[in-house]
């Protein structure tokens, strides 16, 4: 199944187990077959950034460092 999501609406992306899971801030969660490398290609680097090798973050979701 397709499903849109718009990048307004993701907290955060993570890999695990070969697969990407996308976390969105109502708490809904998608799993991807691509890559987590894939991903972040399309997402925009003023609005998200790669924490570690397993995790994107979308700067919306920093709250307190």
């Amino acid at each position: 199944m397709l499903v849109l999501i718009s990048s307004d609406d993701i907290t955060y992306v993570y890999s695990q187990n070969k697969k990407v899971e996308i976390v969105c801030f109502s708490k809904r969660e998608f799993t991807m077959d691509n890559s987590l490398d894939d991903f972040l290609a399309q997402l925009d680097p003023e609005r998200f950034f790669r924490a570690n090798r397993q995790f994107i973050i979308s700067h919306k979701a920093i709250t307190d460092l």
